[in-house]
């Protein structure tokens, strides 16, 4: 009998590995999202060849641009995993989701054969693995690569869980040590393993009436070496806990968080990525969270006859505890987030499990059939949230429509798509509303682009001149720095560009941005400083940027003006261009709208709008001149200048489908609407 019902477990087993990976499979082609970005491309740990041991002596972000972002994390584990898939296979977005997908296959199979020890009906334990395995909260460790820190945890603790049984069974130390092994490697996977701590001791007194004292000793000392040493690397103990000043502010956040977590567990086909404190205290929210807290109270005392709910209780309640904390952490986004779900699920599908299995065959089986086909579509349609960053920030909007921080980084993948429209939408709306100051720098930063953009460079300047004196990180002022040199080389201001490339070469001395300062150089035609420039590049490259100088400089004394001011077009110094440009070359319509463009382009704005005038009064009864004009200042991302010729040319030729969307679309824009 015991042979074959091991050859159940192995097929079941298969099966579920199977079924997991084909429901999950649409998502392995998605590209890198958020704090994937840095932590894959630009982590200096993955780029050379380091030993296995450097992870566990660097933090987080401590090998990335992110790395005065803030609050640091430690986590070698995953560092180590990437290290060592990068050296089997590479690092490509695919490969990575796929290993992900394999841990989780790997955590749900340690998960059946632990829940297949418990006391249950035959099947019980089969059902709530698949339940669990499709549950729609899991994609977002899934998908989201760096959830990679999850899915170690949740292997590793599994597996210090299944030893600890066997240990709780056999009483046998190899098991003990087993479980610890396993639980270190779950805390150098990620932080929030120390909620398993109370996890051991509550299952051991579920089973009998003491403690294996040295066993749970050894699981603390275990948790204050790696807390020194994690403190130690990163130079910082723990999160630091900020209550809010009342303590009916506190207590409605927290009762609001446990609704919106209870919401979640109970309906998690259709969830929210994120949510700001403020929007879990509402009265549904908080009224949830109450009767979720009833459950979390009187689910201990009904355990004491029926062990299936004992058993989800010691599931859900210590991690919920440890993670209501967050809301009063500075981690924003995260203090309230979908993912803090995984272990807490597992509780809530053990109970729906036993719950199933109480009905008639018949209606288990249809509402199992109903719950697997839900989760599975579910799953496939939630996944399009993770493929790229637009679709993912826009879920996150979506979540979050009136908060900074989300329409911030929703327009800064719009402006990167090149939607300029639709990102100075979202950046205004956002400045409705309280953020932090690296939200302001960064929602100011992008304003300044959009505003370059547009020929408005005072405008642009007068975005850089207000974060001047905030707290600038690296990445950040080096920003500010390259759009402070756009705006000089555009104006043909080569002292004030000079000024610039002077404090970035001095704050990071580095081949790319000596190269950047002959390039510069090489705009304003200035060959001397160009040369002098070269020089400081080290050798022999440096050779190579002088004979390049030299040869620009010839090339250049040899061409006619208006090609000269082409040389100046091309490399973004509009001032220049503006002055060797042939005014008077007038070649048609055409023509006209060039000279008009870079009028705007040199920052000759009068100039720019009288000819566009004259364009505009030729072209008075030809709605395509119109459109023209129209489409001039478009491109220049004037939508408020566009419009008007865009509606002259549509009352001339209202056949223009294609010009009534962008007038609706510039409509949107004129009033201020934003994704909701």
């Amino acid at each position: 009998m015991k042979p074959q019902i091991e050859h159940k477990k192995i097929l079941f087993a298969a099966a579920l590995a199977l079924l997991t990976i084909l429901v999950y499979f649409p998502s392995l082609n998605h590209e890198l999202i958020w704090d994937s970005k840095p932590i894959i491309q630009e982590n200096a740990l993955l780029q050379g060849e380091f030993s296995a041991s450097a992870p566990f002596q660097s933090g987080y972000w401590a090998s990335t641009s992110q790395r005065d972002s803030g609050y640091d994390y430690y986590r070698p584990m995953m560092i180590l995993s990437f290290m060592m898939e990068k050296a089997i296979w590479g690092l490509s977005p695919f490969r990575l989701s796929l290993l992900n997908l394999l841990l989780f296959v790997a955590g749900l199979i340690v998960l059946y054969l632990l829940l297949s020890r418990q006391a249950a009906a035959p099947g019980v334990a089969e059902t709530a693995v698949v339940l669990f395995a499709l549950f729609p909260l899991n994609l977002d460790n899934i998908c989201w690569v760096v959830g990679r820190c999850d899915l170690l945890m949740f292997l590793f603790g599994l597996l210090a869980l299944y030893a600890f049984d066997f240990f709780l069974e056999k009483r046998s130390a190899w098991y003990g040590f087993l479980a610890l092994v396993a639980y270190l490697f779950a805390l150098f996977s990620k932080e929030a393993s120390l909620f398993f701590l109370p996890v051991f001791i509550l299952l051991e007194l579920s089973r009998r009436k003491r403690l294996t004292l040295p066993l749970h000793a050894a699981f603390l000392c275990a948790t204050i070496l790696f807390w020194l040493l994690k403190s130690t690397v990163i130079g910082r103990s723990g999160i630091p806990i900020r209550f809010f000043p009342s303590i009916w502010e506190n207590t409605s956040s927290l009762l609001g968080v446990m609704g919106y977590y209870f919401r979640s567990l109970l309906f998690p086909f259709k969830y929210d990525m994120f949510l700001a404190v403020d929007a879990v205290q509402t009265l549904p929210y908080l009224l949830s969270g109450s009767l979720f807290l009833l459950l979390l109270v009187t689910l201990p005392w009904l355990g004491r006859k029926m062990k299936p709910v004992l058993y989800a209780w010691i599931w859900m309640a210590p991690f919920m505890a440890g993670y209501l904390l967050m809301v009063f952490t500075p981690l924003y986004p995260f203090s309230i987030s979908s993912r803090y779900l995984m272990i807490p699920a597992i509780g809530w599908v053990w109970v729906l499990s036993h719950l199933l299995h109480g009905l008639p065959a018949f209606l288990r089986k249809s509402l199992f059939f109903m719950l697997i086909v839900i989760s599975a579509l579910a799953v496939i349609g939630n996944c399009k949230k993770y493929s790229n960053e637009t679709a993912f920030w826009k879920s996150a909007l979506y979540s979050c429509p009136n908060d900074s921080f989300f329409l911030n980084k929703y327009a800064g993948q719009l402006l990167q798509n090149g939607d300029f429209l639709g990102a100075e939408i979202n950046l205004h709306h956002a400045l409705s509303f309280k953020m932090k100051n690296s939200t302001a720098i960064s929602i100011a930063l992008q304003l300044a682009e959009i505003a370059f953009e547009k020929a408005r460079y005072a405008e642009s300047l007068d975005w850089l001149e207000k974060i001047r004196s905030l707290p600038l990180t690296y990445p950040q002022s080096n920003r500010r720095l390259f759009q402070l040199l756009k705006i000089h080389q555009a104006r043909d201001d080569l002292a004030g560009a000079e000024t610039v490339l002077q404090a970035m070469v001095l704050a990071a001395p580095t081949e790319q941005n000596k190269k950047m300062r002959v390039e510069r150089y090489l705009a304003f035609a200035a060959w001397d400083e160009a040369r002098e420039a070269a020089r400081a590049i080290d050798v022999p490259q440096s050779g190579d940027w002088l004979v390049l100088v030299q040869r620009e400089k010839l090339v250049f004394q040899s061409l006619p003006l208006k090609e000269q001011s082409l040389y100046f077009l091309k490399r973004g110094n509009f001032a220049q261009a503006w002055k060797l440009w042939p005014k008077d070359d007038l070649s048609g319509v055409a023509g006209q709208l060039r000279t008009a463009r870079l009028a705007f382009l040199a920052g000759y704005e009068d100039e720019g709008k009288w000819r566009i005038a004259s364009l505009a009064q030729e072209g008075v009864s030809d709605f395509r001149i119109l459109n023209s004009l129209g489409n001039l200042f478009f491109e220049l991302h004037r939508a408020d200048q566009a419009l008007p010729h865009y509606q002259r040319s549509l009352r001339l030729n209202p056949d223009q489908p294609a010009l009534r969307e962008r007038i609706k679309l510039i409509g949107q824009f004129e009033q201020k609407t934003v994704l909701r």
